[in-house]
């Protein structure tokens, strides 16, 4: 059915690929404008609809310079009901500013966090208003009213083989030649026996230029977290406990598959990407944590849907005692960490323009 639907969107394809390379001829040959800022911006994107990793890849970025400059995060602020420029601060809904900037500032509240659909005057208000000396522009590669001075292009492990077509028909933004505009390329979500033949033949798809370095990294899973981040509960200790996984994320497969062999059970409850939680969603959550008849069960949620329960009332969120939570973050191999952070910190301390 899926392939079917392709075909027959095969035409809506091609006419959305026909505006993307337009638009960026426009851009390549200066027919529209793109601001260039005096400090450093870095851009984190991707090629592809989905998620490749852009969240914890940002998060990668904040801990490695927080303490570097005075770091801004900027996003469009995907699924918020607002417009226009919002700086986060510790209480922000998420439906005000997007579930992944409200995580920004929930584990980095030292930083500052915004939104906004024009990231040039958002850029402006965030050096002008608040002193920002350094922007992390997550989602933000086909964003090119903006010249980032560091392009970083991220690309899930699993679609390397997968770039084919233009949505709808494929998974693609652009055309795969737009990787030409990346400084970087950053194979994310690699198993962790990755050899050295898979990474020349990845290496060998993505085909970088010259002055382009490929990385590879990997996702790790940390301890458990009650939601209010009390105390934390080693995944050590789920072997006796039934997991009601709720999950509304792109692809809760690897959380799935992680949990399983740590638990007795995993029961899944999925909703769709970025799914913006009510009271009735709850009652239906605690409905099927009712139903498991192990007496040892507990709920388990991504931090990123987290920040969209959390948007409920303390009351409501009380019926799904006990909650925890399950934290990502993004590493590298050991032979490429140093590398790419050398890389990062270099451009930072050295390239006080885009120019």
């Amino acid at each position: 059915m899926i392939k079917i639907l392709g075909i027959i969107l095969f035409p809506v394809s091609i006419l959305y690929g026909l505006i993307i390379f337009v638009r960026n001829l426009f851009f390549d040959w200066g027919l529209s404008d793109s601001q260039k800022f005096n400090i450093p911006v870095i851009s984190i994107g991707n090629l592809v609809a989905g998620g490749t990793g852009k969240t914890p890849m940002t998060g990668y970025l904040v801990n490695l310079l927080k303490n570097d400059r005075k770091l801004a995060t900027l996003s469009r602020g995907y699924g918020r009901k607002t417009k226009g420029f919002i700086v986060a601060s510790s209480g922000t809904k998420s439906f005000l500013i997007g579930d992944e900037p409200k995580q920004y500032k929930y584990k980095f509240p030292e930083i500052i966090v915004s939104v906004g659909e024009n990231r040039a005057k958002a850029i402006d208000a965030l050096i002008l208003n608040y002193h920002a000396d350094l922007i992390l522009l997550d989602d933000a590669f086909q964003h090119r009213s903006v010249v980032a001075g560091l392009s970083i292009l991220l690309f899930d492990y699993k679609d390397i083989y997968k770039m084919d077509f233009m949505l709808p028909t494929g998974n693609l933004r652009e055309w795969k030649s737009g990787k030409k505009r990346a400084d970087v390329f950053v194979v994310t979500k690699c198993p962790p026996d990755l050899s050295e033949n898979e990474r020349e033949k990845i290496k060998g798809i993505l085909h970088p230029k010259s002055n382009q370095t490929v990385y590879f990294s990997y996702i790790q899973y940390e301890d458990l977290r009650l939601y209010d981040d009390i105390k934390k509960n080693s995944a050590d200790d789920l072997k006796r406990y039934s997991v009601l996984l709720v999950s509304g994320i792109a692809n809760p497969k690897p959380l799935i598959e992680y949990l399983k062999p740590l638990s007795k059970e995993v029961v899944t409850l999925t909703f769709k990407d970025h799914h913006a939680f009510d009271e009735d969603d709850v009652r239906n959550i605690k409905g099927k944590f009712d139903l498991i008849s192990n007496p040892n069960k507990i709920i388990i949620t991504t931090e990123k849907d987290l920040m969209r329960l959390t948007d409920l009332s303390a009351e409501t969120l009380g019926l799904l005692n006990p909650l925890y939570y399950i934290p990502i973050s993004t590493d590298f191999f050991e032979e490429d960490k140093n590398k790419f952070d050398e890389q990062i910190l270099n451009y930072v301390r050295k390239n006080k323009t885009n120019s």
